[in-house]
């Protein structure tokens, strides 16, 4: 089955970001990975494929060690992947007065 990427869920926040850097290139096709957490079937359609310094921006922490995020360069492409596959590079917060 081909990847295929996914909308995110909600829309950016404005009051804070985090972003990952990809230390690992990840394809939600991989074999060894199937058997890994989100298990459901056709699970691999929902899993974000990343290369190696693709900057992605955490939108929250899903179950077993997963992510759900977006590409930085490209909101479009959202998905899934493995906690241990990026690095967080950049927390900042948007202090609203009033």
């Amino acid at each position: 089955m081909p990847w295929k990427a996914v909308r995110p869920r909600h829309p950016a926040s404005a009051s804070s970001s985090v972003r990952a850097a990809v230390v690992y290139p990840f394809d939600p096709n991989e074999a060894e990975l199937t058997s890994s957490g989100l298990e459901e079937e056709g699970a691999a359609q929902w899993r974000l494929q990343l290369e190696v310094g693709d900057v992605v921006v955490l939108r929250e922490e899903e179950e077993q060690g997963w992510f759900f995020g977006h590409l930085l360069h490209n909101p479009g492409l959202a998905g899934v992947f493995p906690k241990e596959y990026v690095r967080v590079i950049q927390v900042s917060y948007t202090v609203c007065t009033s």
